[in-house]
């Protein structure tokens, strides 16, 4: 079953003594910090957790599933998550 950040402000909320809105808050925050440092291309460590790294995808060809018409991606970037070994 999947864990939600509801479920994680709830279980930070019993343990810090906060309120869950709060902790929702900072979960968001957190959140919100992490995709915004790897959008403007900055690697994020978390030590025993995991790694977000942006990397550029180059352009390649493809195919439209539905009529198999040829067309082409353009280059992008995407966000790498590279979990840590201890987990």
């Amino acid at each position: 079953m999947p864990i939600t950040k509801l479920d994680l402000a709830k279980s930070t909320a019993s343990a810090s003594r906060q309120s869950v809105s709060d902790c929702e808050r900072v979960i968001e925050l957190f959140l919100d910090c992490v995709v915004s440092s790897v959008s403007r291309g900055h690697q994020v460590h978390l030590r025993r957790f995991a790694n977000f790294i942006p990397r550029q995808r180059n352009p390649r060809p493809a195919r439209n599933v539905h009529t198999g018409e040829a067309m082409s991606v353009p280059a992008h970037r995407v966000m790498v998550a590279r979990m840590a070994v201890e987990l």
